[in-house]
C-alpha cells in the first residue's frame, strides 16, 4: 500500500509543480506585456493624424488592425491566465474561501 501512496503523492506534487510554474509564467507574461496597454491611445493618435491629413486611409486602417490584433492577444493572454489559475486551484485541492486565495487570483485590468 505504501508504494501506491508514494506514487499518488508524487503525481500530486508533479501536478502542483506544473500548474504553479504555468501560472507563474503566464502571470509574468501579463506583467511584461502590460495587458490593456496603450494600443487604443495609438489608434486615437492615428485618427487625429488622419483627420489632419498627415496620414493616408490605408495607414489608419493598419493602425486599427494593429489595435485589433493587440486586443485579441490580450484576450488570449487573459484566458491563459484564468486557465492557469483554475489548474493551480485544482492542483491544490480546490477553491478555498480563505483571504489568501484572493492573493493568487489573477490581477487583470479590464
Amino acid at each position: 500500500m505504501g508504494t501506491r501512496t508514494d506514487l499518488i503523492r508524487r503525481q500530486v506534487e508533479s501536478d502542483f509543480r506544473r500548474a504553479s510554474e504555468k501560472y507563474d509564467s503566464v502571470r509574468r507574461r501579463v506583467e511584461l506585456r502590460g495587458v490593456g496597454g496603450a494600443s487604443s491611445d495609438l489608434l486615437q493618435i492615428a485618427q487625429v493624424a488622419y483627420d489632419l491629413g498627415e496620414m493616408e486611409l490605408l495607414e489608419l486602417l493598419d493602425a486599427a488592425e494593429a489595435q485589433w490584433a493587440a486586443r485579441t492577444a490580450d484576450a488570449r493572454l487573459r484566458a491563459d491566465l484564468w486557465i492557469a489559475f483554475y489548474d493551480l486551484e485544482r492542483a491544490t485541492g480546490g477553491f478555498s474561501a480563505s483571504p489568501d486565495a484572493a492573493a493568487l487570483e489573477p490581477d487583470m485590468e479590464r
